[in-house]
């Protein structure tokens, strides 16, 4: 069989040094190069002699970086082709995914940046002030973009920079946050608020819609983040005040629902996601989360989005929040108050109802120690020390009018003992702690209980008192003198509890929690405060008014007491 001619390789070899210069050129050299019919008079195939001329035309596409190219079944032969034992080492460019950040030089957005760059993605950073960013220029992102969300003209000189480029998720970073109360907010800074922190992430979404348009169309779906608030909640508003920075992220999160609704039918997906209270300049650094911290949480809610989370606001931690007005019978809705909520049990409680969609009330004795606290970004902090009864007062003074669906009493303290060494000011103690607190504060909340009760039809409102088995006289071992009888009596507490409060549809349950691994039990206990905390969480979902008064064990049976 006669060898087949080389020339029609020469030739294509040609054509394709003349499409490698052309994609050098200016941009309607380009165009023209790259059209259907001059790709098509490249004739490839997969087959021997043309493996250098897809090769080469692979290399070419490459180093002229991402476009959007209709190669027909040139595409196929591209990706069948047969390997080589040494080929050139090139990186799968797109295999990579594009993210832009706006505010990208500083704190949150710095973050996002970092985190981006470490997983291989092309980082393109926009920012206001590119001059002094050298924390942003150090890791070596892919691009930057000078960008002012508070000027429409540098958006839309940003969007021509990045004509034609896919960009597989925006985040709306930027964002001012300006205090205020009712008489010293101004209108400029409502304004300004309104202009960098709603106005602005609007404007540079719809910019780049066709950036995120073509990503969509090459990889299935994008997706737009909105750096928002809990603050931004209407449903969650207990303190009041920040009315321009309150208004902008609420504001925010309404236009994040309606670019849900309109993006919908492009495969873009658009969340709204709530930091956390994080430590950058705009907290003056008195944050209780790093930004490390807050964006390794908003990336995996990120990454795991589907169609159906769209138009959502996601807590950094996971758990959804409500951020719009939801009837009071609605599950995200309810609110829990814990106390001792600072550390160990009660906090532990703190983060289940959190993530559960609950508005938590924290509680701390002093003020301080709270960080981990904060870093839930509770619905409230009051102080409230359960020995001190002019802040139970204070403290229900400032809760008036709030429906408390579920009251935790779990501050509590433990001194051992035996028969001779057992003070008396060891056993007062304990009585003031762990069986009078848990009285005064349930008596001072009663009108918060009654009001959820009155809201929440059949399930009523509850309250639990984290007890011991070693407050139940049946299973007494003997010893421990004051704790087993502080926890003996405020059972019988919560026993007079449960038949005063029938009438108001409030039922009262003490939960024993476990020998647990906490501060009090000097770090000994056999549970850990997850699994103590998901048991006793499972009780108390399943109370009805016929458990009122009982004890309960936190794996579920009742225990005599």
């Amino acid at each position: 069989m006669a060898r087949k001619p080389l020339f029609p390789n020469v030739i294509r070899l040609a054509r394709l040094r003349k499409l490698e210069n052309a994609l050098q050129s200016p941009a309607a050299s380009r165009q023209h190069a790259l059209r259907p019919s001059a790709l098509q008079d490249l004739s490839l195939d997969s087959s021997r002699s043309d493996c250098f001329g897809l090769r080469k035309l692979q290399a070419v596409l490459v180093i002229s970086g991402p476009r959007t190219l209709h190669l027909g079944d040139q595409s196929k032969a591209l990706s069948n082709l047969p390997s080589y034992n040494n080929p050139p080492p090139t990186r799968n460019m797109s295999a990579a995914k594009t993210v832009l950040i706006t505010g990208s030089n500083r704190g949150i957005g710095l973050a996002f940046a970092k985190h981006y760059v470490t997983n291989g993605w092309k980082v393109i950073a926009a920012a206001r002030d590119l001059q002094s960013a050298n924390e942003l220029k150090a890791l070596k992102v892919a691009r930057t973009v000078q960008l002012d969300t508070s000027d429409e003209a540098s958006i839309t000189a940003a969007a021509e920079q990045l004509e034609g480029e896919p960009i597989d998720l925006v985040i709306n970073n930027a964002g001012i946050g300006i205090g205020g109360d009712m008489d010293k907010t101004s209108k400029a800074e409502m304004m300004q608020q309104f202009e960098i922190n709603t106005v602005g992430p609007f404007l540079v979404t719809r910019a780049l819609l066709p950036n995120l348009k073509l990503a969509a169309d090459q990889n299935g779906s994008a997706t737009v983040g909105q750096v928002t608030s809990r603050m931004g909640c209407v449903s969650d508003n207990g303190s009041g005040g920040m009315y321009g920075y309150r208004a902008s992220k609420c504001a925010l999160n309404m236009v994040n629902a309606s670019l849900a609704v309109d993006l919908k039918h492009d495969k873009i997906i658009a969340l709204a996601l709530h930091p956390g209270y994080v430590s950058t300049r705009m907290t003056g650094n008195s944050g209780a989360v790093l930004p490390e911290e807050s964006v390794a949480g908003m990336t995996k809610i990120i990454a795991a989005a589907t169609a159906a989370d769209s138009g959502k606001l996601f807590h950094f931690q996971g758990a959804e929040l409500p951020w719009h007005h939801i009837q009071h019978d609605d599950m995200a809705a309810k609110t829990v108050l814990i106390t001792g909520s600072t550390r160990g049990i009660g906090l532990e409680f703190a983060k289940h109802y959190t993530n559960a969609g609950w508005k938590v009330i924290g509680v701390t004795r002093g003020g301080s120690n709270c960080d981990r606290l904060k870093a839930l970004s509770p619905f409230k902090i009051v102080t409230l020390d359960a020995t001190d009864e002019s802040t139970i007062v204070k403290a229900a003074k400032e809760l008036e009018g709030i429906p408390v669906d579920l009251l935790v009493n779990n501050a509590g303290i433990y001194i051992g003992g035996d028969l001779k060494s057992t003070t008396k000011d060891e056993l007062m103690r304990q009585f003031e702690v762990n069986t009078v607190g848990p009285f005064l504060v349930t008596r001072a909340l009663l009108p918060n209980l009654k009001l959820a009760a009155e809201t929440a039809g059949s399930a009523g409102a509850r309250v639990v008192t984290v007890s011991s088995l070693m407050g139940s006289i049946a299973n007494n071992t003997g010893g421990n003198y004051s704790y087993n009888a502080s926890k003996a009596a405020v059972n019988m507490v919560n026993s007079s509890l449960a038949i005063d409060l029938k009438k108001d549809n409030i039922a009262a349950i003490v939960v024993h929690p476990g020998y647990v691994v906490t501060d009090l039990t000097g770090g000994l206990g056999d549970v850990h405060t997850d699994e103590s905390v998901a048991g006793m969480t499972a009780v108390i979902e399943k109370v009805t008014m016929t458990d009122t008064g009982k004890f309960f064990h936190f794996q579920g049976h009742e225990i005599a007491w």
